[in-house]
């Protein structure tokens, strides 16, 4: 006879933080890369074709460039943060176990939605100032 088993079975925290782990560092990576290497070259097209004012998503863009960069500058103090607070939780709350995996896979989604959406931004901006410096030749 098949028994059901309940809601109730933990999954190991182990198992659970490297599932989050190895959904979150490949677009942590990315937002690194996009962050030293493609944003420089980014800003300079935005600066070479006068793209700004004209423009409402730039200052969208603008905005989750500077977002970009506090992640990158300030990624260790983030990090340490964020394991302090799971060290804490783990250590001090009887209820933390039971909402571990539903918070980490939550974490791990909005980091992955927020760096694709922050990429997206980059693309969009590049094709919309691309026509301006066209213009200018």
């Amino acid at each position: 006879m098949n028994t059901q088993t309940s809601g109730t079975d933990i999954e190991p925290r182990w198992r659970t933080y490297f599932r989050g782990a190895a959904f979150s560092i490949p677009a942590l990576f990315l937002l690194a890369f996009s962050s030293v290497y493609l944003l420089p070259k980014l800003e300079t097209l935005w600066r070479d074709a006068s793209f700004g004012a004209s423009f409402s998503i730039a200052s969208t863009a603008i905005t989750s460039v500077n977002v970009a960069y506090f992640v990158t500058q300030h990624f260790i103090v983030l990090a340490v943060t964020v394991i302090a607070a799971v060290v804490l939780l783990e250590w001090r709350s009887s209820q933390w176990p039971r909402y571990r995996k539903a918070t980490v896979g939550v974490a791990a989604f909005l980091t992955n939605t927020t760096i694709l959406v922050f990429i997206t931004l980059m693309f969009m901006t590049a094709l919309m100032a691309a026509p301006a410096l066209l213009q200018r030749k």
